[in-house]
C-alpha cells in the first residue's frame, strides 16, 4: 500500500506540474458538494446533514480532454479520497442550438486513494469511478455544474464486506475556467 501512495502523490504532483504549466490558459478549477450529504446525513439515522465537499483541476487538451486531479472531504465518516480524473467533452445538443454554447457536456472516469478511519482502524483503500457533468455556462469563464458519479469504493468491501461496494453520488458545485 505504500507504493500505491507514493505512485498517487507522484502522479498528483505531474498532473499539477501540467496543470500549472498553463495558469494562464486551458484549464479548470471546481468546488461542488454532494447536496443529499448535506440535507440529510450519510447514514439513515443522522440526525442532521453533513458537508461532503469536493475540489477538482484539470488541464484542458484540444478542447475536448481533461486531464487533473480530485480531492474529495467528508469529515463525518473520516474520509477523504484523492485521485486523478479524465473527462471528454461531448456536444449532445444540435450545433444550431442555443444549448450546444451555454452548457457543455462531459463523461469520463477517475480512479485513486480513500483514506477512512472506522471501527477503530485506519486504512488507505483503492477507488475508481464513472463521471457523467452538465457545465452550464454563466460567462465564458465561469459557471455552475451538476455532476454524477458511479464509484467502486474499496473502504466498503474492506471495512464492512460489501458484496457491492459501488455507490452512487452527486455534486452541485461552481467552476472556474483559467
Amino acid at each position: 500500500m505504500k507504493n500505491l501512495k507514493t505512485l498517487i502523490i507522484t502522479g498528483m504532483v505531474v498532473v499539477l506540474g501540467l496543470c500549472s504549466t498553463a495558469v494562464a490558459q486551458n484549464g479548470i478549477i471546481q468546488f461542488s458538494l454532494d447536496p443529499t450529504m448535506l440535507a440529510n446525513g450519510p447514514y439513515a439515522d443522522s440526525e442532521h446533514g453533513e458537508l461532503d465537499f469536493m475540489i477538482k483541476g484539470a488541464k484542458i487538451f484540444n478542447e475536448k480532454n481533461e486531464i487533473g486531479v480530485f480531492v474529495e472531504q467528508f469529515s463525518a465518516m473520516n474520509y477523504t479520497s484523492a485521485g486523478f480524473l479524465y473527462n471528454r467533452k461531448a456536444n449532445i445538443f444540435p450545433e444550431s442550438s442555443a444549448m450546444c454554447e451555454s452548457v457543455e457536456t462531459l463523461f469520463g472516469f477517475d480512479a485513486g486513494a480513500i483514506k477512512r478511519k472506522a471501527d477503530g482502524e485506519e486504512g488507505t483503500y483503492l477507488t475508481a469511478g464513472l463521471n457523467a457533468e452538465f457545465r452550464f455556462l454563466l460567462s465564458d469563464k465561469f459557471g455552475f455544474n451538476l455532476t454524477s458519479n458511479y464509484r467502486y469504493r474499496g473502504d466498503l468491501a474492506k471495512i464492512y464486506n460489501d458484496n457491492s461496494p459501488f455507490v452512487f453520488s452527486g455534486y452541485v458545485g461552481v467552476f472556474y475556467k483559467l
